[in-house]
């Protein structure tokens, strides 16, 4: 990370943010903003305008699947925040108690 204080513009930013996530196994999309500006850059490449769009107007949904007989059932989950994470774990101790 300490390359990254040798940046001068967003996109070479954004390179070495996506270089350091690879050096550590991750891959995914990095978005450095700013007050000029913004840049994507997804598995390497710059992102293009329509994942762009995407990411923008990207929203969380929250929904519990359950399944029937023939199909899965969908449920919003409720009283979550709009902007954030949410992680979901296993309440049971043991994984062959686990649903």
């Amino acid at each position: 990370m300490r390359r990254s204080a040798t940046a001068t513009d967003y996109e070479t930013l954004a390179g070495l943010l996506h270089d350091a996530m690879q050096t550590w196994g991750l891959d995914g999309i990095v978005e450095v903003r700013g007050r000029s500006g913004k840049c994507d850059r997804l598995s390497g490449d710059l992102a293009s305008p329509l994942q762009a769009s995407i990411l923008d107007n990207l929203r969380p949904v929250f929904e519990c699947l359950t399944p029937s007989d023939q199909d899965w059932t969908r449920a919003p989950i409720g009283g979550l925040p709009d902007i954030g994470l949410v992680s979901l774990g296993s309440l049971d101790v043991e994984r062959s108690e686990s649903n």
